[in-house]
């Protein structure tokens, strides 16, 4: 069972014209799973690249793409996450009327 996490780092990777990139970095502290997951910020639209391994992770990351007001349009898995069973879980990150669906 996971003791404690600690804050992710959040930025905004890059920006050009209406297109941003943001990422969003579980923290590498307590022994836990460091690694990122992308939002590609249209002027309408959110595409989510990759997943959180954590739920906390995974709800903190979430509640950050929902901070940014636009509907997810859809979601690349890059890692095998819905397969290989380390599930950060569409439930945690992709819920609330937003399907997921591999390519």
């Amino acid at each position: 069972m996971l003791a404690q996490v600690s804050d992710p780092i959040i930025m905004v990777a890059k920006q050009a014209g209406d297109v941003r990139i943001h990422t969003f970095v579980s923290s590498f502290a307590y022994g836990n799973i460091a690694n990122a997951t992308h939002i590609i910020e249209t002027k309408n639209q959110l595409v989510l690249v990759d997943g959180q391994f954590l739920v906390p992770y995974a709800r903190a990351f979430r509640s950050y793409a929902d901070s940014l007001g636009k509907p997810i349009e859809r979601l690349y898995l890059l890692t095998g996450t819905l397969t290989t069973g380390s599930v950060w879980g569409p439930r945690s990150a992709t819920s609330r009327s937003t399907r997921c669906r591999k390519p």
